[in-house]
């Protein structure tokens, strides 16, 4: 009786091994740490492309608190009037553009990516490098270097090097776990 149980034991555990390590992940797991924020930086880069909205990527932190001095006093903004950007970067024609919010960023980024269609522009990005940290789920930081390609009517190429150094917190959602709250990409010399 020993032998049949254990034999029984044995087919039931092995079954149950197959079962939960033979079989795919219904879906895929999150990519953890570094690996995860390169690639909500390469997500970011590829829906600019596509000409899909970059809101999924993005993310507000509702507790910064802006500071300005007066003379040598430091005084605190009072929310509604902040100055400093938490997104910059430039557009085809060269010129710097920045927001306060994600949401304000996304309109910007969306209208950059329309205006490139509505042209006959195609926007495609070469990533050169990511330098990827994540400290905590609250702030990780990426450097990216890229090199943004406009190509015009009859495949004319212009190539701008850029650079940009992302801050971005996890969250545990659905596509993307990491979320972009600081952009700030300009020109690489």
């Amino acid at each position: 009786m020993n032998k049949t149980l254990t034999t029984a034991l044995f087919a039931l555990l092995s079954s149950a091994f197959v079962c939960v390590h033979g079989s795919a992940p219904s879906q895929p797991l999150p990519v953890p740490g570094a690996g995860g924020v390169a690639i909500a930086i390469k997500a970011f880069l590829e829906r600019q492309e596509g000409g899909q909205t970059t809101a999924p990527l993005l993310a507000n932190i509702a507790h910064d608190v802006e500071f300005t001095y007066s003379g040598d006093e430091l005084e605190q903004v009072k929310r509604g009037k902040e100055r400093v950007p938490a997104f910059l970067d430039v557009g085809i024609n060269g010129k710097p553009f920045a927001a306060r919010s994600a949401k304000e960023f996304v309109t910007q980024i969306d209208n950059l990516v329309a205006s490139k269609k509505a042209d006959g522009r195609v926007l495609t990005h070469e990533i050169g490098a990511i330098r990827a940290n994540c400290q905590s789920q609250e702030c990780s930081l990426a450097v990216v270097e890229f090199t943004r390609i406009y190509t015009v009517g009859g495949g004319k190429q212009m190539h701008v090097p850029m650079r940009a150094t992302a801050l971005m917190k996890y969250e545990r959602t659905e596509g993307a776990n990491f979320r972009i709250y600081h952009w700030h990409a300009s020109p690489r010399r």
